[in-house]
């Protein structure tokens, strides 16, 4: 009764275990792998025959997937022979199939076309539409390999006919993963013929679909296609956003092929970007696992030929010992599962709680450091402001009186000089003149800047205008112009003074920077608000260095604006740039 049992116990393990290994193939493929290795010694043992093959497939794909092609070969064979004492086609023709990969991956497209071919024939005996389908693609994809080994473009065309073939097989069955599959191996066949844009296209529809659906292997050949398109037409940014998302995928699923192709795509995108620190870095990365896959062969054969040969009597002890404990393992988790639950629940909620308490520190320290930043700013401001203040007033009322007075001593030279000094006297005393009435003007000039005294006496618009006139005075035709548009009224003395130095700065970069002839100001009040327009025709701005904060009059104008509460909208036009504050 016990061995009974015990028996059954072994024949439902053998099924959870390699119906686990199918399921895990796009998950978790160390885990699945090990699975089909579990699963298969079982079907070994009890001499079941359909388990048996079942267990060879599924270890052979995930050799496959490791690039462990001899271990994978050896496995499809023996699949292949428990098929054929199983009497069953269809399992003849997977067997086949799986074989027809493995050449694939090891670039042997004759030996692929072989054994695709072999199930594509049973297939069609058979009847059954989906193997079909699902041999027709590979054998397109062994006929592309062979195009890619030989250049022969009627190989080009057998695969863009079986890829063809299986797409519409597939949308006859309503099988959306087969169809886009199938369509995925198409883009192959428009990039090699040249038709990139059409390639993109299709290959953003599949990989929205394999996203959606959660398909992370397919996610993975379709990233990787993505990014060869985008490459050859130019777009090398985005080609790196979908090498890092093949480069996760493959990573986590233990894909040293696909990640070898990768990591080929990304150096090809730095390089055209110029980011020669990138490339090198990726071509190390390449170079590792160029090797690992160089090694990984000789390493593998070396493992199986270790275990053909062990003792056998104590692989049966390592095999019953661990059925005992899988055994133990069966009658104590249901005792552990409640409370595995519960813990990961309790965890779940402390981290969740400890985690939103951190966040909401995180905010609380980013507000109050930058209101910090807007105390000490301000504060620099209105220092600042004071500062300009008093050496407006220590010029216009210190050296702007000496300067008056120095010029009433030397016109009090003028007659003298007049009837009785010489022309040479005359000459130095004109000169004199002219010094001291153009460093007076500079002084009124230097401390109107630091100061306006229209701003002060008469507000905003007219301490604008009087800049506009100071600015047009040496120019024929007028360069900047100032509107007002039902402007009424005074602002708070600081806030008139941050909107003056905004405008003044805002010019003055123009002035500098921009080559225009033409600049405006159209200020409006509407409903109590300040609109304050800037337009100028000149070579425009760039606004990555904007955001950047890149120079210290822009970072002026955008501390400023934020101090008084003032949004910035910057435009860069054909012709000149756009600027508009509001507040």
């Amino acid at each position: 009764m016990k061995q009974i049992v015990q028996g059954q116990v072994s024949v439902q393990k053998m099924k959870s275990l390699l119906n686990l290994s199918s399921e895990l193939k796009q998950v978790d493929r160390e885990l699945g792998e090990a699975y089909a290795h579990q699963g298969r010694k079982i079907a070994l043992r009890l001499q079941d025959t359909a388990y048996t093959w079942l267990g060879h497939v599924e270890t052979s794909f995930y050799k496959r997937m490791k690039a462990e092609y001899d271990s994978a070969i050896l496995y499809a064979t023996e699949s292949l022979r428990w098929a054929e004492l199983l009497a069953n086609e269809r399992a003849v023709g997977a067997s086949a199939n799986e074989l027809g990969k493995i050449f694939a991956r090891m670039d042997d497209p004759e030996k692929s076309i072989y054994y695709n071919k072999i199930a594509l024939q049973i297939a069609h005996q058979t009847n059954s539409n989906r193997r079909l389908a699902s041999y027709r693609m590979s054998i397109g994809n062994s006929f592309y390999d062979y195009f890619r080994k030989t250049q022969d473009s009627q190989f080009l065309d057998s695969a863009s006919f079986y890829y063809e073939e299986s797409a519409s097989s597939f949308l006859e069955m309503g099988d959306s993963s087969g169809y886009f599959q199938a369509v995925g191996n198409q883009t192959n066949v428009f990039r090699r013929q040249g038709a990139y844009q059409k390639a993109l296209e299709v290959s953003r529809v599949e990989y929205a679909y394999y996203e959606r659906s959660e398909d992370v292997l397919n996610l993975l050949i379709s990233s990787t296609g993505l990014s060869t398109v985008l490459n050859k037409l130019g777009k090398h940014k985005e080609a790196l956003y979908y090498d890092k998302i093949g480069e996760r995928i493959a990573d986590s699923l233990g894909d040293k092929e696909a990640l070898r192709q990768v990591y080929s795509n990304m150096k090809a995108n730095f390089h055209e970007l110029n980011d020669f620190k990138q490339e090198s870095e990726t071509w190390g990365k390449w170079s590792f696992v160029d090797s690992m896959l160089n090694d990984r062969e000789m390493k593998e054969l070396s493992y199986d030929l270790e275990a053909k040969y062990k003792n056998e009597k104590q692989a049966k002890e390592i095999v019953e010992k661990e059925l005992e404990i899988n055994a133990e393992r069966i009658r104590n988790r249901n005792a552990f599962l409640v409370l595995g639950i519960f813990m990961v629940a309790m965890i779940l909620t402390g981290l969740i709680t400890y985690f939103r308490y951190r966040f909401i520190q995180k905010l609380r320290m980013q507000k109050l450091l930058a209101d910090q930043q807007k105390k000490r700013f301000s504060a620099v401001m209105e220092a600042q402001e004071r500062e300009r203040t008093r050496i407006a007033m220590d010029l216009h009322d210190g050296l702007g009186q000496l300067l008056s007075a120095a010029k009433m001593n030397v016109s009090s030279l003028d007659e003298a000089i007049a009837s009785g000094g010489d022309k040479e006297d005359e000459k130095i005393y004109s000169s004199s003149v002219k010094l001291l009435d153009e460093a007076a003007q500079e002084v009124r000039q230097v401390s109107h800047n630091l100061m306006p005294i229209k701003l002060k006496e008469h507000g905003l618009i007219a301490a604008l205008k009087e800049m506009a006139e100071q600015i047009n005075s040496a120019r024929e035709t007028p360069m900047l112009t100032i509107a007002s548009h039902d402007f009424v009224g005074r602002m708070e003395v600081e806030m008139e003074i941050s909107v003056y130095r905004i405008c003044q700065e805002i010019i003055n970069n123009s002035l500098k920077h921009s080559g225009a002839d033409k600049m405006s100001l159209d200020i409006k009040n509407p409903g109590g608000k300040l609109e304050i327009v800037y337009k100028d025709n000149g070579k425009g701005l760039s606004l990555d260095d904007l955001n950047k904060g890149s120079g210290i009059g822009w970072s002026n104008i955008q501390l400023r604006a934020e101090l008084i509460g003032a949004s910035l909208k910057v435009e860069s036009l054909e012709q000149g740039a756009r600027i508009q504050l509001y507040l």
